[in-house]
C-alpha cells in the first residue's frame, strides 16, 4: 500500500533527512489545508533545521486547529527558549505539564531553565544543538538503529558459527555403566530374548 505524503515525511524526520521532508510537505498545502498533524510535522522539520521563524508560522496555525496539543506546546516553548523569552517558556512549559504532569521534556526544559537559563548559555546551547533535547520528539533513526543492530548481529552469528564448528563438544568417555542395579521383573526374566552379553 502506497503511503500518504505526510507518512513519508514522518519518515524523513526520523532519518533526520528534514530538509526533504520540508520540501515535500510544502508542496503538498493545498491537499493539507486545515490540518493540523500537516502543520505540526511541518513546523517541527522547520524547528530542527533552525528555521524558528517559519516553524513558529506553521505552529501558530496548528493551534488554530487544536490548542493543547504537548507536542505542538513543546515546539512552541522550543521557540521561545531558543529565543532567550524564558518567561514565555515557562509558561508554555506549566501548561504542558499541566496536560501531562510526568512529561520529562518540560520538565528538564523547566530544571534548565531555572539552573542553566541565562542567555548567553542559551545561546551557546543552541549553536551546539543541545536545545534540540527540548524539541518534540520525533523518534529514533531507523538508519542510526539499522548500523548498530545489524553489525552485532552479524558479529553474534558469526561467534556462533565459530564456536560451533571449531570447539566440538569431545565425546564422553569414562567406566562403563554399572548394570548390576537393573533387576528384571519375572515377567522380563521368562520372556527374555537376547544371550546376557554383559559376561555375568
Amino acid at each position: 500500500m502506497r503511503r500518504s505524503i505526510l507518512d513519508t515525511a514522518c519518515i524523513l524526520i526520523k532519518q533526520r533527512q528534514f530538509a526533504k521532508a520540508i520540501t515535500l510537505l510544502e508542496g503538498r498545502a493545498d491537499i493539507y489545508e486545515d490540518n493540523f498533524d500537516y502543520y505540526l510535522t511541518l513546523g517541527t522539520a522547520c524547528l530542527y533545521v533552525g528555521d524558528a521563524g517559519t516553524a513558529s508560522k506553521y505552529f501558530q496555525k496548528a493551534r488554530t486547529i487544536r490548542v493543547t496539543d504537548t507536542r505542538l506546546l513543546q515546539g512552541q516553548a522550543a521557540i521561545y527558549l531558543r529565543r532567550g523569552d524564558t518567561d514565555r517558556a515557562v509558561h508554555y512549559y506549566l501548561d504542558i505539564l499541566d496536560n501531562d504532569p510526568h512529561n520529562k521534556i518540560a520538565t528538564r526544559a523547566l530544571e534548565f531553565i531555572r539552573t542553566k537559563g541565562d542567555y548567553n548559555t542559551i545561546c551557546r546551547w543552541v549553536d551546539s544543538g543541545r536545545i534540540e533535547q527540548f524539541y518534540p520528539e520525533i523518534g529514533i533513526n531507523p538508519v542510526f538503529v539499522a548500523g548498530i543492530v545489524f553489525p552485532v548481529l552479524a558479529f553474534a552469528a558469526g561467534i556462533f558459527f565459530v564456536f560451533n564448528f571449531f570447539y566440538k563438544k569431545p565425546p564422553v568417555s569414562g567406566p562403563r555403566a554399572n548394570l548390576n542395579a537393573v533387576i528384571l521383573s519375572d515377567d522380563e526374566e521368562k520372556n527374555a530374548q537376547e544371550a546376557d552379553l554383559s559376561g555375568s
